[in-house]
């Protein structure tokens, strides 16, 4: 598989698996109080040690069992995007935007940087962070960030 199309299907991977299990962490119960502890702050480094673990087991963990990478060069990009991305997820900052790669896929399917925000102050909406099909399949999206 070509380098550029291995990153997206990981991107999407991991946006999908990271979605679910963050739609977990707000659902089941047992889970619930460990993934608050982010939602006090408005921040990627404001987490539980659990929320930690549930969140890049599904981020990264996943993605990469279903689909391994075949250099340590794809693997470092996909983490530095991962990363970075969802750090833009959570800032109100102008290079949030340039990050979130939004800018680069059309029709809205890439998600900016304040959609997630929204998440933050209304926590039945916009559980996913970079593709807009797992909250509109959710039907979790609103319109407008």
């Amino acid at each position: 598989m070509h380098p550029t199309l291995h990153l997206l299907a990981l991107d999407v991977l991991s946006d999908l698996f990271g979605t679910l299990a963050h739609l977990g962490m707000h659902k089941c119960p047992p889970l619930r109080p460990y993934h608050y502890v982010h939602h006090q702050k408005t921040s990627t480094f404001h987490n539980h040690p659990i929320d930690l673990v549930v969140m890049m087991t599904a981020k990264l963990g996943v993605p990469l069992a279903l689909l391994p990478v075949p250099s340590a060069a794809l693997l470092w990009c996909f983490l530095f995007a991962t990363m970075f991305t969802s750090m833009a997820h959570h800032t109100a900052a102008p290079w949030g935007y340039w990050v979130s790669l939004c800018w680069v896929v059309p029709f809205g399917l890439r998600l900016p940087p304040g959609h997630h925000l929204v998440h933050h102050r209304d926590p039945n909406r916009h559980f996913g962070e970079n593709w807009a099909i797992w909250d509109w399949a959710l039907t979790s999206l609103q319109n407008k960030p």
